[in-house]
């Protein structure tokens, strides 16, 4: 069993891991999750990963709330206008696969599996401009990737 089919077995016990460098939950409730996207540009740009919409997070235990067929469909469109929109995303690295509907005890998640960007493909970043806009995952957390500038010794 890969990582993948573990978190699957995992949620479909309603046992749902913490966050950790590959999982991320998002709520979805009010509508799309708009942190998202630094989201998956940590995943492609760190080791992978899977979000996992429709769950809420309430003093550090979460809990499956679940989408309606009709916010899972508006979700998908929404993420696939973006994900092809470079003014969202520098580069779409998914296919009609990574986008699975999950239900677990008669509520629906979205889960969008993440893959690591080929060398060729790094970094994947926010809007047409890399700089500010490329993240990294650590932890439980997206962090935004700096460029280091070499200071020269003046003596």
């Amino acid at each position: 069993m890969n990582d993948e089919d573990y978190i699957y077995s995992l949620i479909e016990k309603e046992f749902l891991p913490e966050e950790y460098h590959e999982i991320e939950y998002k709520s979805g409730k009010d509508g799309f999750p708009k942190e998202l996207w630094k989201t998956y540009s940590a995943f492609a740009n760190t080791n992978s990963g899977i979000i996992i919409i429709g769950v809420k997070e309430k003093r550090g235990k979460f809990s499956i709330e679940g989408l309606t067929d009709e916010q899972i469909s508006s979700y998908k469109k929404y993420f696939w206008d973006n994900c092809n929109n470079p003014n969202t995303v520098g580069i779409n690295l998914l296919s009609n696969e990574d986008i699975k509907v999950l239900e677990v005890k008669s509520k629906k998640l979205l889960i969008i599996r993440v893959p690591f960007a080929h060398r060729t493909q790094r970094p994947v970043f926010l809007t047409y401009n890399p700089f500010g806009n490329t993240y990294k995952r650590n932890h439980k957390g997206d962090y935004r990737m700096y460029r280091r500038r070499n200071k020269k010794n003046v003596s």
